[in-house]
């Protein structure tokens, strides 16, 4: 017991000095991430009151990017001025995720849900200035069994808000928008129909 708690002390000493060097030479002071299954919000302090970018990947190199902060499907989505964060002068706050599935400007819906019990690597950008660290989302709550009311979107299908499934690549992995759970696929497309 004595050893488990001296580790998570030597891990929380060791994050805060990278914090603090990160902060001092780049001008930019994080405050912490909270994160559910489907969402992180990121607290921060800019350099000056101008927006700032947020890229959020699961990969190391930030690319591809996680579809809720990719400018390419939805314009601006990485800039911290976006709608549902806060901008008080330098003071931000960012949330990372959405539960729900939007249409992209590509005209597909995709899901802006982050994948659950994920690590994820994100980087903030102001002027030059650059702060990088990662987040881990939260591991979705099993046993729950009541049912949420599925996203709505009154120009799909049934107005249901689900990410478009595309039926001809059966690599291709989606996020839900509610959940956070990572779905894959089993059935392949015929071209008398589907299996």
């Amino acid at each position: 017991m004595h050893t488990a708690n001296t580790g998570t002390t030597i891990r929380f000493v060791i994050t805060a000095a990278l914090t603090v060097f990160v902060s001092n030479s780049q001008s930019i002071t994080t405050f912490g991430v909270t994160t559910t299954e489907t969402q992180a919000v990121i607290r921060y302090d800019a350099p000056d009151s101008n927006p700032c970018t947020v890229q959020i990947s699961e990969s190391m190199s930030l690319s591809p990017p996680v579809h809720d902060v990719d400018p390419a499907l939805f314009p601006g989505s990485n800039l911290d001025s976006r709608m549902g964060s806060v901008s008080n002068g330098p003071h931000r706050v960012f949330v990372a995720g959405k539960r729900d599935a939007e249409r992209a400007a590509d005209g597909r819906r995709y899901s802006r849900a982050l994948q659950a019990n994920t690590e994820h690597f994100y980087q903030i950008a102001c002027n030059g200035t650059v702060f990088a660290s990662t987040f881990q989302t939260a591991d979705p709550v099993l046993g729950d069994d009541y049912t949420e009311i599925p996203t709505f979107d009154s120009t799909a299908f049934g107005n249901y808000g689900w990410p478009s499934i595309d039926w001809t690549n059966q690599s291709i992995s989606y996020i839900d928008p509610l959940t956070g759970l990572l779905l894959k696929r089993v059935s392949f497309s015929q071209a008398n129909g589907y299996v």
